[in-house]
């Protein structure tokens, strides 16, 4: 299947007309009729734009062959991102814990791997506390 072809199917899918998806894309109606038509293709930016509106892969947008539809939008990488990082308390606690580290080899005191991860979690608790992190 060609692009102008995808396209079409697409927005016909999404039940949009020609004037919607261009003024969703702010670019005129007739570039969107010149597209679907094989007249002209988009720039690189358009077809990014395209591949989120219809939450379609960009290479299978682009190139022949079948559609394929993304497996995660936009909101739900975020999400995901979200939910994945690393907890603030536990950051600082690792980061004070590497600084006490190096403080107990050159003190030959390994205590201050203990001091320094604990008040990476008094600092990150404090600091979640307040809602200055996330």
């Amino acid at each position: 299947m060609k692009f102008n072809e995808k396209l079409l199917q697409l927005r016909k899918e999404k039940n949009m007309s020609q004037e919607n998806l261009a003024s969703r894309l702010n670019i005129s109606r007739q570039s969107i009729s010149k597209w679907e038509s094989g007249q002209s293709m988009p720039d690189m930016d358009n077809l990014i734009r395209l591949s989120d509106i219809f939450e379609v892969n960009l290479e299978s947008l682009a190139k022949e062959g079948s559609l394929e539809k993304d497996t995660m939008t936009y909101d739900d990488y975020m999400k995901y991102k979200e939910n994945t990082q690393m907890p603030a308390p536990l950051m600082l606690m690792f980061g004070f814990g590497v600084i006490g580290l190096a403080w107990s080899i050159y003190a030959s005191n390994y205590f201050f791997v203990l001091i320094g991860a604990l008040f990476g979690v008094g600092l990150g608790l404090i600091l979640k506390v307040f809602n200055l992190v996330k």
